[in-house]
């Protein structure tokens, strides 16, 4: 199974719901499609769309209380919710969120049967450096302690989100193969930073990328439209018997 979320950030409308959704829905045969528009327009997008996931872009690890401007598990499920981005890196760097608030907000997802995508990754200065992998298993250690089942992983470089610049395929291919020893060979991995119509057919053809997790691209239907055939191509061929 082939994954392709889509994170529309801080971007999107009913408008753009209906130009793209059922465009999308047509395509996506072998493909796992997730959408995670603004938590303002779930309720919207799930009962205009019920035949395609959606997912929210944050979840709070309580299920209710005095957090303004959070959304607990159990509204997110209210909207039918079915995925749930946990510890994104703009959430990291402006809600300076912790890996501890990761986890516990990937369990307060799971304990309400919402799938937490938990996103990980690194800085340039860390790459450069030659921490990467260190880094990248300090945001998960309690992931390898204490191992949370159906969940997937997005490997994220924070230096490749918005650059336009994406990681190398011999990159994506060592780190993600990394992060498969770490938390086991089953755990589906989707690769996110600066994913366009012209790398996604490369990245998803290394073995150890389950999917994509796609920002910008994912706002432009003809974009995302070729990278959900490229998928589609690819999953035939990765499902196919030999």
């Amino acid at each position: 199974m082939l994954y392709l979320a889509a994170n529309w950030k801080m971007n999107g409308s009913k408008q753009l719901l209906s130009e793209t959704v059922p465009v999308w829905q047509k395509q996506s045969k072998q493909t796992s499609l997730i959408v995670c528009p603004p938590a303002t327009l779930l309720d919207y997008a799930t009962s205009h769309y019920p035949n395609t996931a959606f997912g929210a872009q944050d979840c709070h690890s309580q299920t209710h209380g005095a957090y303004t401007g959070n959304l607990s598990a159990t509204l997110l499920k209210e909207v039918h919710a079915r995925y749930a981005l946990v510890g994104h890196s703009e959430r990291r760097q402006y809600q300076h969120e912790t890996n501890e608030e990761a986890y516990l907000k990937a369990q307060a997802a799971l304990a309400h049967n919402i799938i937490p995508i938990v996103c990980v990754g690194e800085t340039k200065d860390c790459r450069d450096q030659g921490n990467t992998k260190k880094h990248l298993e300090q945001q998960l250690q309690k992931f390898i302690k204490n191992p949370l089942k159906n969940i997937l992983l997005a490997y994220e470089p924070i230096w490749a989100i918005g650059t336009g610049v994406a990681a190398s395929i011999q990159d994506i291919a060592e780190t993600h193969g990394f992060l498969k020893n770490l938390l086991g060979k089953n755990m589906a991995l989707l690769y996110g930073g600066s994913v366009n119509q012209e790398n996604a057919h490369h990245i998803l053809k290394i073995p150890s990328v389950n999917g994509l997790l796609v920002g910008g691209a994912s706002l432009k239907v003809g974009e995302f439209s070729q990278i959900i055939q490229t998928a589609e191509e690819i999953a035939s061929v990765k499902t196919s018997p030999e």
